[in-house]
């Protein structure tokens, strides 16, 4: 709370110390002007809260230790219970001052994202420190599930006789104690697991992601480019005529100004783009395909803008506007906003550069095929869309296509080859690659991991197996009790950590963007392979197991007897 009236306090004196001394004793316009123009960092607000919180915090475990010192005995301090709570107060404060972090971030993040049209460097910036608070309140976040979860696994003694039986007192006993216990691994698992999941997750969200994209980008079943301007109504009539095409588009165009800004300017049949498109919900800005198309199809005079035009140039919908120069000439027409797009299936993004595109100019609009043909004599174009019948082989229409017209292309891998990420990813791995790479180090650490710890808590266990063997007991049993106690913590760590993995996704999903795509094309929506994600986790959970054996019956070999004379 203090520090929450410090912060409060400090803006409000900003504003105050300004205003005096102007227009007599105090400047009313000065004061409430400050708040107008006011902006705060989140990331300054964190710096600040862990200097001033982390002074207050080391000045008190001063205090503590001093008092501790001058009487050891009395202070709870030193008691075992003692420290068990003054570690966990810390923890909880530590994880709370990095929750508050991480929210500042996000809406910093937030705020940045809204005010800008694509993803940039300070776009990247707050992403990158959004994403470092991430992993931090992830890993504190594991700690505490992982308490959970060892409480939950000492209070379910009669699940552990009716799996193991016979074992099942043993393995209890041995997931209840406090020392020389497997219980260390549940964090480390429920860590492992949950950016293991997450990895994954957001692996097959960006491929899927890549791949819609790729279908918006080509517009539709069919996409023709042709390498010189063709009659658009001619070739409209002939490529409809081949078997299996079942509609077909042609786009005029022409270049233009609007404002001082160089656009494309596309004439389209409002309808058949509808119909032939592959729309979504986020091609416009507040208003769905259908009803900006209809609207464009009934006003001749209308004009779709992109959402950066509107904004810069301060238009709104139904405001009539100017375009000029058409063809470079001091040809001018106006034309009223109808309405505000994103981008469009075929033609991409409408504001910025879109690399994957072939285009020039950083700007589209669109308006009817009439007004380029009848009112500006445009009836050329090197786009075309189309779509195919139910059961057509779209590799034999592109092998006709580019038979009968040699300089037409069709559905193109790439339709800009120039780009330069396709040179980059032969030389750097694609995020993709990345992200797969670090699952597979993640299942690596896993193991690693189980098996050292198996190893030391073994060995710390062999006077108490010697005396199991002494009474009776045999290697076998043992090595069953084992491998069940090791299967407890895998299974109840993959019950809590998968999910949690998810939730972390779909989180990171939401301030990742900037960092796995260069624009936000279509909407990225979480997608899981559960395939792969079940090869990772059956993996680690094998390769756990099989690698404890070996371990365990190393740890058998050994004198029993000198064991229980050490005992003794």
């Amino acid at each position: 709370m203090s520090l929450i009236l410090s912060i409060g306090t400090g803006i409000l004196m900003a504003a105050l110390i300004p205003s005096l001394g102007h227009e007599g004793f105090f400047s009313k316009s000065l004061f409430t002007r400050y708040f107008e123009y006011l902006t705060i960092s989140p990331y300054d607000i964190e710096i600040y809260s862990v200097l001033v919180l982390g002074i207050y915090l080391g000045m008190t475990l001063i205090n503590v230790v001093s008092f501790v010192r001058k009487d050891i005995h009395e202070s709870m301090i030193i008691t075992v219970r003692g420290q068990r709570l003054l570690g966990m107060w810390i923890k909880v404060a530590a994880f709370a001052l990095t929750l508050a972090g991480f929210i500042f971030l996000i809406v910093d993040y937030t705020r940045v994202a809204r005010s800008s049209y694509s993803f940039g460097p300070s776009s990247i910036g707050a992403s990158s420190n959004a994403l470092l608070a991430f992993i931090a309140v992830l890993f504190f976040l594991s700690y505490f599930v992982s308490l959970g979860i060892n409480y939950v696994l000492r209070a379910i003694k009669k699940i552990y006789k009716f799996v193991f039986r016979q074992n099942s007192f043993l393995i209890y006993k041995n997931i209840k104690r406090q020392t020389k216990s497997l219980q260390d691994l549940t964090f480390f698992l429920i860590l492992i697991i949950c950016l293991l999941t997450t990895f994954v997750t957001i692996r097959s969200t960006t491929i899927h992601n890549n791949t819609i994209e790729d279908a918006y980008r080509r517009g539709s079943d069919i996409r023709i480019q042709s390498l010189v301007a063709v009659n658009i109504t001619e070739f409209e009539e002939k490529l409809g005529g081949i078997e299996g095409i079942d509609e077909i588009m042609g786009f005029q165009s022409i270049k233009a100004i609007v404002g001082s800004l160089n656009v494309d300017v596309f004439g389209v049949d409002p309808s058949k783009f509808l119909s032939i498109g592959r729309w979504t919900d986020n091609s416009f800005a507040d208003i769905d395909p259908e009803s900006a198309l209809t609207t464009l199809e009934e006003t001749p005079s209308s004009i779709i803008l992109s959402d950066y035009i509107v904004d810069r140039l301060e238009f709104t919908i139904g405001e009539n506007m100017t375009v000029t120069d058409f063809r470079g000439g001091p040809f001018t027409k106006q034309f009223n906003v109808s309405a505000m797009i994103k981008s469009a299936p075929g033609l991409g993004i409408s504001h910025g550069y879109d690399p994957k595109m072939n285009r020039e100019n950083y700007e589209w609009v669109l308006l009817k095929e009439d007004i380029l043909i009848n009112d500006l004599g445009v009836h050329n174009g090197t786009l075309f869309l189309a779509t195919a019948e139910e059961g057509a082989d779209l590799n034999l229409i592109k092998e006709e296509i580019e038979a009968l017209y040699p300089l037409m292309t069709v559905n193109p891998q790439q339709i800009n080859p120039d780009y330069i990420g396709y040179f980059i990813i032969k030389y750097i791995p694609h995020v993709s690659i990345t992200l797969l790479m670090g699952a597979i180090v993640l299942n690596v650490i896993g193991v690693v991991y189980i098996l050292i710890s198996t190893d030391f808590i073994l060995g710390q266990r062999r006077r108490e197996n010697a005396v199991i063997l002494a009474l009776g007991g045999n290697q076998s049993k043992i090595r069953k009790m084992l491998v069940g106690e090791i299967s407890v913590f895998l299974i109840s760590t993959l019950l809590i950590g998968i999910p949690l993995g998810f939730l972390s996704s779909l989180l990171a999903l939401t301030f990742l963007k900037p960092l796995l795509i260069p624009h936000e094309v279509i909407t990225l929506t979480m997608h899981i392979d559960f395939g792969l994600l079940a090869i990772m986790i059956v993996t680690l959970c094998v390769a756990a197991l099989l690698g404890a054996i070996p371990i365990i019956r190393k740890q058998m070999k050994y004198e029993i007897v000198q064991e229980l004379r050490a005992i003794v």
